[in-house]
């Protein structure tokens, strides 16, 4: 029961220290990229109040750069080869996550593209030999992407019931962050693993076994 004009200095300075202080339903504290994201949408709300004359100025203004969230420097995480293997050795709860964040790892598709991918993407070549086609929901550009054995065998048994079903059924998205991250703590990483991670994992990796960088960017 906040009113606009209770929101000065003093108040925005008490939700960077809540920010900074509160811990997650997990237990531990906002990592300092998403303590400047919520920060942000925070200021932005506060900017739309000002644009539809709701308070005369935004009290954001007033905080020192010292004392404003600062966003992390990029770090882009991506796993090695062996810890790949140790993720493949070890058991998910849910083999679902399983699977798509591998399949991430050997094609270099980001989570959301491989959640849409739908049977009809998988295109046939020759005998055995298949690529993805499809469009990609970032940048709405399409990519055609080789499959190799290795991501062949992280697919999902087909059903025969369709050309438009979804290839990977996955749990809410709450839940596969959660068994993602239970199962590569399992696994005896310590990084950060995400589903983005899969992403970098395959970019390395194909720099790593001798891919030119122009095709690793395509």
């Amino acid at each position: 029961k906040v009113y606009l004009d209770e929101v000065d200095k003093k108040f925005v300075l008490g939700f960077i220290k809540h920010l900074r202080v509160t811990p997650t339903y997990r237990g531990v504290p906002l990592g300092r990229e998403s303590i400047y994201t919520y920060y942000m949408a925070f200021c932005i709300a506060l900017n739309k109040a000002v644009k539809n004359e709701l308070i005369d100025k935004n009290p954001c203004e007033a905080i020192p750069s010292e004392d404003k969230p600062q966003r992390s420097e990029s770090n882009r995480e991506y796993l090695t080869l062996e810890e790949v293997k140790k993720l493949i050795d070890t058991e998910c709860k849910d083999v679902r996550v399983k699977r798509l964040f591998l399949f991430s790892c050997f094609t270099g598709l980001r989570y959301k593209d491989i959640f849409n991918l739908r049977w009809k993407n998988i295109v046939t070549i020759e005998e055995g030999v298949y690529q993805i086609e499809t469009v990609q929901q970032k940048t709405q550009s399409k990519v055609v992407i080789p499959l190799s054995d290795n991501a062949l065998q992280w697919l999902p048994e087909r059903c025969m019931d369709g050309e438009e079903n979804r290839i990977f059924q996955m749990p809410e998205s709450s839940c596969a962050y959660d068994y993602l991250h239970d199962w590569s703590k399992k696994a005896g990483i310590r990084k950060n693993v995400t589903f983005h991670v899969g992403r970098h994992t395959y970019a390395t990796l194909l720099l790593y076994y001798g891919a030119d960088l122009y095709t690793v960017s395509k």
